[in-house]
């Protein structure tokens, strides 16, 4: 059964929530889908697609916590993930950081569905590569351009979660990413363009084709230079590629223990420090 609504999901929710024995319990609920295709030498080589929804149930006994998933929703089996929770939660090590599940509350509501995306299956995702393959051989037709890339559609249809203290908070979202790589025949020239949006109206492939081509054919026999410091100019993937990786590393634990290039020699952490040019603000909400 697919669980594509916030009542579905509540509904299922509470279920898993009236096995609960444990002090506090907390269940998320993922229900969404996935497309995929992969082409290489300008030809599809593997299409295929999967949805799934998962349960998981987290238990609190005293100190101890522990989890346990199942994607199989008949009764019998949310029980046993129920029990099984419970059972590792009580063979769990005490928790001295242990935080209680939170209270009720109201999230904003977020945007963030696309029906188009979520249907985008596997004769769309044949023809926007086929798009795309065109306009990258376009570029120069006198040399036998390949072209090779990846495309995945996902559609998070519905997510959930909820606790015993009355907890419920429900987010639908979708996503679809494009890359390709084209080289020249010579293998001296390569490039590289990819694309990502939550609306699969927003990507243009042939766009991306195009891009990744002129790079190829632009970068062919390469020359070398002498070692020194050059001025060098990251395109915004490239930017946007280092910023989100960056994100991962503004933690205030890792920093306060030392594990980061954002703690301070001799302990502590850099806060309130200049660490990057004034013309860029980076921040973690």
């Amino acid at each position: 059964m697919r669980y594509d609504t916030r009542e579905e999901m509540e509904k299922l929710a509470r279920r898993v929530l009236a096995f609960s024995k444990a002090d506090e319990a907390r269940v998320v609920i993922r229900s969404g889908w996935t497309g995929q295709t992969r082409f290489a030498g300008s030809e599809i080589t593997t299409s295929g697609s999967s949805e799934d929804t998962t349960v998981t149930i987290t238990s609190t006994i005293g100190k101890r916590r522990a989890s346990a998933t199942t994607n199989v929703i008949d009764d019998a089996a949310l029980r046993r993930a129920v029990d099984t929770a419970e059972r590792l939660a009580r063979l769990s090590p005490e928790d001295p950081e242990l935080m209680p599940e939170l209270e009720p509350r109201q999230y904003a509501a977020v945007q963030a569905y696309d029906a188009r995306t979520a249907e985008l299956d596997a004769e769309q995702r044949a023809a926007a590569v086929s798009r795309l393959v065109e306009a990258a051989r376009a570029v120069d037709p006198s040399q036998d351009l390949f072209v090779a890339g990846y495309l995945e559609a996902n559609a998070m249809r519905a997510q959930a979660i909820a606790n015993t203290k009355g907890l419920f908070a429900f987010h639908a979202s979708t996503d679809v990413s494009l890359s390709n790589t084209v080289r020249t025949p010579d293998g001296t020239g390569s490039g590289w363009a990819s694309g990502g949006a939550r609306e699969w109206g927003r990507l243009d492939a042939a766009a991306l084709g195009r891009r990744a081509a002129r790079k190829a054919v632009a970068s062919r026999n390469p020359v070398a230079i002498e070692p020194g410091r050059y001025t060098v100019i990251l395109e915004p993937q490239a930017v946007g590629d280092l910023v989100q990786l960056m994100g991962f590393a503004i933690d205030a634990r890792s920093a306060d223990e030392g594990r980061s290039a954002f703690s301070k020699q001799g302990g502590g952490n850099k806060i309130g420090e200049k660490i990057i040019d004034e013309r860029l603000s980076v921040i973690s909400d």
